[in-house]
């Protein structure tokens, strides 16, 4: 709920500047002393506005759900920026090891005028160096997320795939997940040039904690979705409000899951496909349907039972046939 301010005297709208005085009783606004404040009503799960886009946000970026999903996207991006960060620090921390001991092993057993020698020691000491550039960009992308820190990270997978590791499965990996970071900088590069409110970042931040650790048998409003390709694995939740679906894809990552997408979605903007079951009976097989890819994985029949009796009560708007139809508007619970 939000306090209006309004004239003393008769109890009108206050005048928006430049107006300088009550339209209905002529009081000056300068009489009329400091409007009350704005009351900024808790996070409620059941009413997410359809605020419009906020004007910092790249116009070419589409945000119908407004503020808290800039504040959500803006959190999830950085977020994972933190998990790749560490990753640099310790990876960094791992090369200038290796740089040092090369250098130390190039002198205890050659002779200083070999020219072996300085061969080692360039190589500890080229080593070594790109260990430090590994965590003062780690460093950097924890305390400075931004757009071009996702572009700085996709490079980092490249030069990590093709000159710190051997083997081609390592090197395809590291470089499908490089491709992966500049899709998102060109996706989400937008809405990391603005950042939201402290308040609207915590309301983002409860809402991408109950997507990440809530049980999912003790949270009627949660289904899960595992998907798989060869390179990496995902986690898809979703939680199931009134008219909206927030679906936010983790990763798996060695510090444990990261938010690598997060979508706000009325009930024809997903679909969920069964193909078959597994053997146990309490998974089914299927193929998750969100911005126009396909992902196959399984998920509990419990996941697509609460999935279906969500998306029964929109049915007149939800389904392939209606792709064009707009679900009904929210409407705020009255106060």
């Amino acid at each position: 709920m939000s306090t209006t301010a309004a004239c003393p005297r008769c109890g009108a709208a206050r005048p928006d500047a430049p107006a300088t005085s009550c339209a209905q009783c002529g009081l000056s606004t300068s009489q009329m002393g400091t409007p009350p404040p704005v009351a900024v009503p808790p996070l409620t799960m059941t009413s997410i506005p359809p605020t419009p886009v906020t004007a910092a946000v790249s116009p070419g970026l589409v945000l119908p759900y407004g503020e808290l999903q800039h504040a959500a996207t803006y959190l999830a991006v950085v977020r994972m920026l933190r998990v790749i960060g560490i990753g640099n620090i310790v990876w960094g921390a791992v090369l200038m090891i290796i740089g040092l001991l090369s250098a130390i092993g190039s002198m205890t057993w050659l002779s200083g005028s070999d020219s072996s020698t300085v061969m080692l020691l360039a190589i500890g000491a080229v080593i070594g160096a790109l260990g430090l550039a590994f965590i003062g960009e780690g460093v950097w992308l924890i305390a400075k997320p931004s757009a071009n820190g996702l572009l700085v990270a996709a490079i980092t997978m490249f030069v990590t795939g093709v000159v710190c590791l051997r083997g081609i499965l390592a090197l395809i990996v590291f470089i499908a997940y490089g491709l992966a970071l500049l899709k998102r900088h060109k996706k989400y590069g937008p809405v990391m040039t603005h950042r939201p409110s402290e308040a609207m970042l915590r309301q983002a931040g409860e809402l991408l904690d109950k997507l990440l650790k809530a049980a999912r048998k003790k949270s009627p409003d949660i289904i899960e979705i595992l998907t798989a390709t060869v390179f990496m694995k995902r986690r898809w939740r979703g939680l199931l409000l009134d008219d909206l679906a927030i679906l936010a894809s983790h990763e798996a990552r060695i510090f444990g899951y990261t938010i690598a997408d997060i979508y706000f979605l009325p009930p024809n903007g997903f679909s969920i496909e069964i193909t078959g079951k597994s053997l146990t009976r309490r998974w089914l097989k299927g193929v998750l349907v969100v911005d126009n890819t396909r992902h196959k994985g399984r998920m509990l029949a419990e996941s697509y039972q609460r999935y279906q009796a969500w998306l029964t009560r929109y049915q007149p708007f939800a389904g392939p046939g209606n792709a064009g139809i707009a679900p009904p508007p929210m409407v705020a619970p009255p106060q």
